[in-house]
């Protein structure tokens, strides 16, 4: 039985049980009352003890959700410091292939210019929307002679590649 029938039940005992003119139970609907009252008190305890299971379960997953993080921060940490040791020990032109693995340098860094001036002072040949670093390789002394303001530009440095 569910909850709600238990007290369902338990108010038609007490109900059509009941002697109107002393006011008592008869014994029938009295051993009854008690069997109702032990099961429901069973059942709530048994929801309880389930309600504190799955507490100690949330906590759990709370506790192994933590030791990953910080297990993988730890593995990243290191995957970071080995390849930071390859690179030291792996001169730019070697590259290593195997069946497990292979471990190359990148082709090449990437690029970026950044402009230490407002768009407007640009001349109309540097505004485009994919401006060619080349270009602007050549261009920036001489712009640095004639408009008297300066960019520069940042590289990313080649990096290992292990596949």
């Amino acid at each position: 039985m569910k909850l709600y029938e238990i007290d369902k039940a338990i108010e038609n005992i007490l109900e059509y049980n009941v002697n109107e003119v002393s006011g008592e139970i008869n014994a029938e609907a009295l051993n009854e009352l008690d069997s109702l009252i032990i099961t429901k008190s069973n059942k709530i305890l048994d929801i309880g003890c389930y309600i504190k299971s799955l507490q100690v379960q949330i906590a759990a997953h709370k506790a192994e959700e933590t030791l990953q993080r910080k297990k993988r921060h730890t593995l990243k940490n290191k995957k970071k410091w080995l390849i930071q040791y390859l690179s030291q020990s792996i001169g730019r032109s070697e590259s290593y292939t195997d069946a497990r693995c292979q471990i190359k340098w990148s082709n090449k860094g990437t690029e970026k210019f950044i402009l230490d001036v407002p768009i407007e002072h640009l001349p109309d040949e540097w505004i485009q929307s994919t401006p060619k670093i080349s270009i602007m390789k050549k261009e920036l002394k001489i712009s640095k002679m004639k408009y008297d303001w300066y960019g520069h530009l940042e590289e990313t440095p080649i990096t290992l590649k292990i596949k």
